[in-house]
């Protein structure tokens, strides 16, 4: 992408940054997670890193992680990853909280294990945004796109923003497991219904690229 910022880059890998954006706090960054998919060692890795951790920001003073978006946009955010963790960004997606959830209900929803503490957390909290869709239980069940955000915006329940990043990596892991096996023609399908819902620098081209040469390279390992 002629947009990204310098830093490590190696052929066959593509690493997109995927932002979880809370536009009621200036667009702060709230999920960061980098997806690295390596062609390879056909694979798929999900790093979340820290929206706290404290940052070098050129041209600025330091801070933490999330602030660089709202202050800069995606320029200075490839510029963060580079100076700070010497990666070079090939791409991002960001989203904020409200489209996630409709992102969530078009794709159908999505399957994810509740521990009865998480149930009964989102029951009895204001994170699940629709009152009507408090009404969890402990196990496996298919959570809409209000329930899945509220899930993995879980902030005070065990060990804080370690357990958060989690929960975000096991949504995306969710999401992954759902459409795995479909083939490109259902991917394109799914890429032009999601595509208005989020913020991009790829455009359909790249991502059809990247897809198929994922799909060709017969990706299915996904690390977290």
């Amino acid at each position: 992408n002629e947009n990204a910022g310098k830093g490590r880059h190696e052929d066959g890998v593509y690493n997109i940054l995927l932002l979880g954006l809370d536009k009621d706090s200036g667009n702060l960054a709230d999920a960061n997670i980098i997806v690295t998919i390596n062609q390879n060692k056909k694979s798929i890795k999900l790093t979340s890193v820290m929206r706290d951790i404290l940052v070098q920001i050129p041209g600025s003073s330091n801070n933490k992680l999330n602030t660089p978006y709202g202050k800069g946009g995606i320029q200075l955010v490839y510029d963060v990853f580079a100076t700070n963790f010497d990666i070079k960004l090939d791409g991002y997606v960001a989203v904020n909280f409200s489209s996630l959830t409709k992102v969530i209900d078009k794709l159908g929803g999505v399957s994810m294990y509740l521990s009865p503490a998480e149930a009964e957390y989102l029951n009895t909290s204001n994170y699940i945004e629709d009152v009507n869709s408090r009404n969890l239980v402990a196990g496996t069940q298919t959570l809409n796109g209000s329930q899945a955000v509220g899930y993995s915006r879980i902030r005070y329940l065990g060990n804080d923003d370690y357990e958060r990043t989690e929960r975000q990596r096991k949504l995306l892991n969710a999401i992954y497991e759902k459409f795995r096996n479909s083939n490109l023609t259902k991917l394109i399908s799914l890429m032009e219904t999601v595509l208005p819902l989020v913020t991009t620098d790829l455009d359909s081209g790249e991502i059809v690229k990247m897809a198929t040469e994922t799909l060709n390279a017969g990706l299915s390992d996904l690390d977290q």
